[in-house]
């Protein structure tokens, strides 16, 4: 409902904008807090719907001149708030479940009144952790025999997988990998860890193994394995992996700053453009140093002081590269803040505009050229639209025409200047606009004001 009415018309540009601030980005943050990560990211995908939708009509607070403009906007606004709640999310995430683990290990720890000795209180804490976790637990033999097992995958029982072989469990491609993996723990003593898929019917589980030595009398007679589901994370990285892709591929500069202005992060287009090397560290660096000194201050007294009012800013910011050529761009910056309104960190989007200026520059050159050919030629010039009204026309007929400016004929018609003609020159239009054939050659009287 927020989504709606912040990019709908049904608050002005003005006040959409406070909203963002306000409702949109809590509740965004919110749902990290409140949801699972396929529920934050089924918010952002409909936040970014909606968004997309209401721009594109021209509503919400991203609307600019231009829809190209909207887009670029919009596009910096989606990318890293869509990066921010995700990983929000997994943080919190793993952040619960380590606390529902502790918790239940707590709750359920009991002791004998009389077993005191550290072999009990051992024993209950093993139990209660083997209990409790959502990891497996697994205790192997050399052979790689089953001896004791928390809980299963598939539907088979805990007393119908003890005893068996582990490899007997899991897919034929998958054996010899975990089957290294266990021997080199065997031979050496030391702890390892590797992923392993299982595949039940028609889903497939990633697990991330931890695998420790057993040892008795300093000889290892097992192996210890913990195993813990990483589906959702291994999704979640790849959806941001994803996102990453999209933006070191995309030729725009991206960036972020931490809220001291310390470069955080530069993609490869934007270290390009800079002529900053892959392999420089860039968080010595921060944002005064991608400009000239004036340009520099431009950005710390004016431009973020606006981003961290409103939350945004958007218009051209020039760069300056490493060998001293300044490059116009069309920037957005956007001033990321936590729950009490503090800022976090900064995020910018910026296109080069060099190209799309040289051509400006040679358009109003030709229209300068054609302008100054058009008031030297010894004959009078004018054009109307469909209704006779005049659009334009040169310093002659202007002169004729009787007014100082060959602006202030636009918005006229014969009936200003010419009244005795005018119904003549209307039908000689008209005769021209049905005929779609030039009418030329042919002389008409004119009584100048």
């Amino acid at each position: 409902m927020v989504g709606l009415a912040i990019f709908s018309n049904f608050f002005p540009n003005s006040f959409s904008k406070m909203l963002i601030g306000l409702s949109l980005v809590p509740i965004l943050i919110w749902s990290s807090f409140r949801f699972s990560v396929r529920g934050t990211a089924t918010l952002i995908l409909l936040v970014s719907v909606i968004s997309i939708l209401g721009t594109a009509q021209g509503h919400g607070p991203f609307r600019q001149e231009s829809i190209h403009d909207s887009v670029i906007l919009l596009q910096g606004f989606i990318a890293v708030t869509a990066l921010t709640i995700i990983s929000l999310t997994i943080v919190v995430g793993e952040y619960d479940r380590a606390e529902s683990i502790l918790r239940k290990a707590h709750d359920d720890i009991s002791l004998d009144k009389d077993d005191s000795s550290d072999k009990g209180y051992l024993n209950a804490v093993w139990r209660s952790l083997a209990k409790n976790t959502p990891d497996h637990i697994m205790l192997l033999d050399s052979e790689g025999k089953v001896l004791f097992i928390n809980h299963t995958v598939s539907d088979l029982s805990v007393n119908e997988v003890i005893g068996h072989s582990v490899y007997e469990f899991v897919e034929p491609d998958q054996v010899d990998h975990m089957r290294s993996c266990y021997e080199e723990v065997l031979d050496t003593g030391l702890a390892g860890q590797f992923e392993i898929e299982y595949r039940g019917g028609d889903k497939a589980i990633i697990f991330e193994n931890q695998v420790g030595a057993v040892k008795q009398d300093n000889k290892i007679i097992g192996l210890i394995v913990s195993s813990r589901d990483i589906t959702k994370r291994k999704k979640t990285e790849f959806i941001k992996d994803r996102l990453m892709a999209i933006i070191e591929a995309t030729p725009d500069f991206i960036a972020m700053a931490d809220k001291q202005g310390q470069a955080i992060y530069v993609n490869t287009a934007g270290r390009e453009m800079i002529g900053i090397s892959p392999e420089e560290d860039i968080t010595t660096t921060s944002i005064p140093d991608y400009h000239s000194e004036q340009e520099g201050q431009r950005v710390l007294t004016e431009i973020l002081p606006i981003a961290r009012e409103k939350g945004n800013w958007y218009g051209e910011v020039k760069f300056l590269n490493r060998d001293g050529k300044e490059i116009p761009t069309l920037m957005v910056l956007i001033a990321h803040k936590s729950y009490d309104d503090t800022i976090k960190y900064y995020s910018a989007i910026a296109r080069d505009i060099t190209d799309r200026i040289n051509t400006e520059n040679q358009l109003m050159e030709s229209q300068t050229m054609l302008e100054l050919v058009l008031n030297t030629i010894p004959v009078r010039v004018f054009w109307k639209d469909t209704n006779s009204t005049y659009l334009g026309c040169n310093k002659i007929f202007s002169n004729d025409a009787g007014v100082d400016s060959q602006n202030d004929i636009i918005g006229h018609n014969d009936y200003d200047f010419f009244p005795e003609q005018a119904e003549l020159y209307r039908t000689d239009d008209k005769q021209v606009m049905v005929s779609g054939t030039p009418k030329v050659n042919y002389e008409e009287p004119q009584d100048t004001p």
